[in-house]
């Protein structure tokens, strides 16, 4: 019991410590007067005009993906089935891909 009083004790101290504690006050018009000095060093922008650099960075990154997208759409729809055969052809020439596919043993039957 000597040891938790000890604790007990010793949480109450650190909580009554607290009792007196105030939070810290700015002086008047400290927000205007650091926004000022933030904007003559150039390390506060405004919100509008950041919000327009992200809004047209999205934009133009949306543009580019979907311009990217039809490329590789038109390419896939423009090659003939017959280059698609002869592709498929050489790639299972090069793998050695000879074992019959379910669907060639049951058309022979």
């Amino acid at each position: 019991m000597n040891e938790e009083e000890k604790i007990r004790r010793e949480v109450d101290e650190t909580l009554h410590s607290l009792d007196d504690w105030t939070p810290a006050e700015a002086d008047d018009f400290f927000y205007a007067r650091l926004e000022h000095r933030m904007t003559d060093e150039g390390l506060f922008e405004s919100e509008a005009g950041s919000w327009f650099v992200f809004a047209a960075a999205a934009v133009i990154l949306l543009v580019l993906a979907n311009i990217f997208t039809l490329q590789q759409f038109q390419q896939v729809f423009t090659t003939s089935d017959e280059s698609q055969e002869t592709d498929v052809a050489a790639l299972a020439e090069d793998y050695q891909v000879d074992m019959p596919v379910i669907y060639e043993l049951n058309a022979q039957e």
